[in-house]
């Protein structure tokens, strides 16, 4: 696989995730029917090839199971994200969620065997700094924007598994099927979820429907499949560094759709940000892929 091409995707990656904390903003519909639908539309998608790729898996128990958690880990870190969205701000939000790689790093290095450079510790301190110093602003604002800000971090934590499971998944199942199964798993968890708390499912306007099915395409089904495929690639604690360009793209989003302004903290918090994926990107040589 070419080296443009795979950084070409992941550029079309980020672009597609930052749209999801704003369309999600505008649905009018409880959290976690809005993660279930999210889901459910984007396994829908992939039925026919997902299932054509199981029919022929022939692969070890251990990794359906696997896939099956990884799927568990999604509903998680969507429940608790999508939640954060109605008690903190955006930017917030998508930059706290993405805290992921520090965990990731962390636990790739014992079980993937892959340790991160130098380089990318350095980028991970950057971005984690820009994280904190929004956290940070948070708490000076009110115990409501705190409340968000843990719910992110929980969600950063499912994030990880999601991703490390990902990586190790993908060295012996083909992508189609495990996006298939993940999607399809995760979605699942969140109707149960939905039902459990008598959580609205129907009844929505055409306009709430619409935006479903935005939510699925756009943010879930192209830009977290273009993440889940770069990790055939690149290593998981450097696909969960890239992934926090979002909270840039999704706060600019904000700015010129929803009137969220940024501050000169904010501002300096998400350069931060982008100079630790600038970084973490620099000190991968190589993509290859896993197997």
């Amino acid at each position: 696989m070419a080296v443009w091409k795979i950084w070409g995707s992941i550029f079309i990656g980020i672009a597609a995730i930052s749209s999801a904390s704003i369309l999600i903003r505008i649905t009018d519909a409880p959290p976690l029917t809005i993660a279930m639908y999210r889901m459910a539309i984007s396994s829908l998608l992939l039925t026919v090839p997902g299932i054509l790729c199981l029919w022929k898996l022939r692969t070890e128990l251990k990794y359906i199971y696997l896939t099956i958690f990884s799927g568990i880990s999604l509903a998680a870190h969507f429940g608790f994200w999508i939640t954060s969205l109605s008690y903190t701000t955006v930017a917030s939000s998508v930059s706290l969620v993405n805290t992921s790689p520090i965990f990731v790093a962390l636990i790739s290095t014992k079980l993937l065997k892959e340790k991160p450079t130098s380089l990318f510790w350095l980028g991970v301190i950057l971005a984690f700094s820009g994280s904190v110093a929004l956290t940070k602003a948070d708490f000076s604002i009110s115990g409501t924007h705190a409340l968000g800000d843990v719910l992110a971090i929980c969600g950063a934590l499912a994030l990880s598994g999601y991703l490390l499971i990902g990586r190790y998944v993908l060295r012996q199942i083909p992508f189609t099927a495990y996006v298939f199964v993940a999607y399809g798993v995760g979605a699942i968890c969140m109707l149960l979820l939905c039902i459990t708390f008598n959580i609205k499912l129907t009844g929505f306007t055409m306009d709430t429907t619409i935006k479903f099915f935005l939510i699925a395409i756009i943010p879930q089904f192209i830009g977290h499949s273009i993440f889940n495929w770069s990790l055939k690639f690149l290593p998981a604690s450097t696909v969960s560094l890239l992934i926090l360009g979002e909270p840039i793209g999704a706060s600019f989003l904000a700015y010129f759709l929803l009137g969220e302004t940024i501050p000169p903290k904010q501002a300096l918090s998400l350069v931060l940000i982008g100079s630790g994926i600038l970084l973490g990107s620099l000190s991968i040589s190589k993509p290859r892929e896993v197997n």
